[in-house]
Order: structure tokens, then C-alpha cells, then sequence
């Protein structure tokens, strides 16, 4: 989160990498303007995350209103419980979200629904900030997970979805290798 050390009379502007949660106060002479990607989210008092990666920025309203913008000057207004997204430029259309699947990570929950080994090690990535080694094949890499954990360790995540998964793991420094636990038969 990038800020200048005092706001301006005339507005209030932060540029945001990554992910962020907002609660802001409202002020009508000043309004709140987060820059993301490709977006700039407008707000007067409301409650709202944005989740910025490479791309894709996607903006998800609690409370209040806020009204969304990309460089080409498109436009689109939430309401609390609506998110939109914009990938490379491109503002979607409003749609409804979940909670828990958006905002939980603020109350230290790591939520997965169906997610594909790819979100789920992305995730993981982000969440606990290391890097993983996957050394699995392409079947090996073909589920869908769901589960949820609150304030657990990396450790205990990857021995649960391990388990789950048929994968093992080895953890060096900041460096998670991923394994084939799969009996493995020679002719």
C-alpha cells in the first residue's frame, strides 16, 4: 500500500498491490480513492476489499457504495454484497459474492471451495509467503479442493490437504516441495 504521508484537501488516494480490506470514514469534500491494477475504486464511507494480482483486480463491497473505473473511463456502481472484476483493462459485470471466499482471510480464516491445485498452491503461496516445488505429473494435479482453516500453521494446512489430496511434502527455509504419496509400481 503506497500513500503520500498527508492527503490532500481535495482527496484521499492510495495505490494498492495485493490485498487490502478498507473501512473509510466518510468525508464528502474528500473522497477515498484506491488505484489497483487497472481499476480506481471510489468511496465515501463504506467498507470494502480489493484483491490486486498481476492482471486481475477484483473489488467486493460490504457496506456503503462505491463506484468502480478502469483507464478507459468504464464504470460501474456496487452495492454492499455485489464485486466486480477487471482483468487486463477490462471492467465485468456485477456479481454477487461470498463472504467467506472474499473477506474471511481479514479474520485469519483460508477458505477453499473446489479449487484446483494451481489456486490452492497460489494461495498458500500468498498466505504464508514461500514458494513451492511441485514435483507431481500432470494427473497427480487434477482435483478440486474445499476446506477451511483458521490461524493454522502451514504445516498442519499441507498434512490436512495432503491427506486429502494423496500428496506429501518436505519444508526447507521458505522452499515447500510437493511429492507423489501414490504407490508407485515397476514392471
Amino acid at each position: 500500500l503506497n500513500y503520500q504521508r498527508f492527503f490532500t484537501d481535495s482527496g484521499r488516494v492510495v495505490t494498492l498491490t495485493g490485498e487490502a480490506f478498507f473501512e473509510v470514514a466518510k468525508d464528502s469534500l474528500r473522497p477515498f480513492l484506491v488505484h489497483s491494477g487497472h481499476s480506481i475504486t471510489e468511496a465515501l464511507g463504506t467498507s470494502f476489499n480489493i484483491k490486486n494480482e498481476e492482471e486481475k483486480t477484483s473489488i467486493a463491497l460490504v457496506s456503503g457504495k462505491i463506484s468502480v473505473r478502469n483507464t478507459e473511463n468504464q464504470q460501474v456502481l456496487l452495492n454492499p454484497g455485489e464485486m466486480v472484476t477487471n482483468e487486463f483493462g477490462s471492467l465485468g459485470d456485477k456479481t454477487a459474492f461470498n463472504y467467506e471466499d472474499e473477506i474471511a482471510w481479514k479474520d485469519g480464516k483460508l477458505v477453499f471451495r473446489e479449487a484446483s491445485s494451481t489456486e490452492v498452491f497460489s494461495k498458500l503461496r500468498n498466505w504464508f509467503g514461500v514458494e513451492f516445488k511441485i514435483l507431481l505429473d500432470d494427473e497427480a494435479m487434477q482435483w478440486h479442493y474445499s476446506g477451511q482453516f483458521t490461524k493454522q500453521s502451514l504445516k498442519d494446512v499441507l498434512i490436512s490437504i495432503g491427506y486429502s489430496e494423496n500428496f506429501e511434502f518436505s519444508i526447507e527455509n521458505n522452499l515447500i516441495t510437493i511429492t507423489d504419496k501414490r504407490e508407485k509400481t515397476y514392471n
